[in-house]
């Protein structure tokens, strides 16, 4: 699980950026900017330090009504 987790929001992968253009004095420049598949999943806007990623609360679930019962 934390393997899978580093690697999908704290890995840039070279497959994954995507090239951005700009001007610059006049002139066209262009550069890759790199992305995590998290990033490219638009899950997140930037790559996750493995602190931010260990440090991140995830909330229990919801537990069901034992006392509903349908039927």
């Amino acid at each position: 699980y934390l393997v899978g987790c580093v690697y999908n929001f704290c890995t840039y992968h070279d497959s994954l950026r995507v090239k951005l253009y700009y001007m610059e004095r006049g002139h066209e420049h262009r550069r890759w900017v790199p992305r995590t598949p998290a990033m490219a999943a638009e899950i997140t806007d930037h790559r996750w330090t493995i602190l931010e990623l260990l440090s991140f609360r995830v909330l229990p679930p919801i537990p069901k009504n034992q006392d509903d019962h349908h039927g």
